[in-house]
């Protein structure tokens, strides 16, 4: 069943003397209870994205957005411009932020702090417990009277987790949600996050450098790079046959087991200009695809690749 549907979705950034877009054209769907990875580089335009789907940017910076965001027939889009707070308490989405150390303020109790920002939903204290003894935390009570600083970063993730999913929303938005993890715990927060979703029939939208995370966690994987939808597919298809220049060399680079770090990707920012934004970096690029902007071809009702020469 069909839960959300996003239509030619763009943000640009105000820069003063200059405009820049920072994702365009950005087109798919979401069904109830899937779940749905989103890879690319630093500066491909995850973050972006997951804030635009409900219109989450800090006052001041300029950001514009545009498109539409279909959820329960309204496009929420319209409603964030008008009336943002409310617009977001009442689509059933929820967001998982990076860095879950800077997602508490740190001289007041975590348990003050769940108070208030559960106060709208009518919070239950007793209800919140369990669901944090749910997501892997021994001792509730104990953990939220501390504050931030006397609790790990492994247990602040697992009460932001237990804070996205009270209310049991819709659609969870998960911002590189492990980044802040070290790897022997990685594993297990994800499979407490995708238990939860299932149990409670949420869909999740989330973005990660780790592919193996996008590979073995999600049904479907969204590839973006410089701002733009390369391509989408199955994330079993698309794993074992990339189809973009730019998805080879992704996936190619994170099955290099010479080290670590080569496991997740992290190169230069890109921008969009005019053109394909992977013509400078293609190894099969034509004169044409640095002027010619190329359009999303559709393989099949599961795979679509924005490239004509793709094979």
């Amino acid at each position: 069943m069909q839960l959300v549907q996003v239509e030619n979705l763009e943000v640009r950034a105000d820069g003063g003397m200059k405009e820049r877009i920072l994702l365009k054209d950005i087109s798919f769907d979401i069904a109830t209870g899937e779940r749905i990875a989103i890879v690319g580089e630093s500066g491909a335009g995850k973050t972006t994205l997951l804030r635009a789907m409900t219109n989450l940017f800090p006052s001041g910076t300029g950001m514009k957005t545009s498109g539409r965001i279909f959820i329960g027939g309204k496009n929420l889009l319209d409603a964030t411009k008008l009336l943002p707070r409310q617009a977001r308490q009442t689509s059933g989405i929820r967001y998982i932020f990076q860095e879950p150390a800077h997602a508490f303020n740190p001289v007041l109790r975590i348990r003050s702090q769940i108070r208030y920002l559960l106060a709208e939903d009518h919070y239950n204290e007793d209800a919140f417990l369990h669901l944090l003894a749910e997501v892997g935390i021994e001792h509730p009570l104990r953990t939220i009277r501390q504050y931030p600083h006397q609790v790990s970063v492994g247990m602040l993730q697992r009460i932001i987790i237990a804070l996205a999913l009270s209310g049991s929303p819709a659609l969870l938005l998960a911002d590189e949600p492990l980044s802040a993890i070290d790897a022997i715990h990685r594993n297990r927060i994800m499979s407490i996050l995708l238990e939860q979703c299932a149990s409670r029939d949420i869909a999740l939208l989330f973005a990660t450098h780790d592919l193996r995370i996008a590979r073995d966690h999600s049904q479907v994987t969204l590839v973006l790079y410089g701002g733009r939808l390369v391509e989408k597919s199955l994330s079993e298809e698309l794993f074992s046959n990339p189809l973009h220049p730019y998805s080879k060399a992704l996936l190619s680079r994170a099955s290099d087991h010479s080290s670590p770090a080569d496991r997740t990707v992290q190169t230069d920012r890109c921008t969009i200009g005019t053109g394909c934004t992977y013509y400078s970096r293609c190894p099969i690029s034509s004169p044409s695809c640095k002027d010619e902007e190329p359009g999303a071809v559709i393989l099949n009702a599961t795979h679509e690749v924005r490239c004509p020469y793709s094979k």
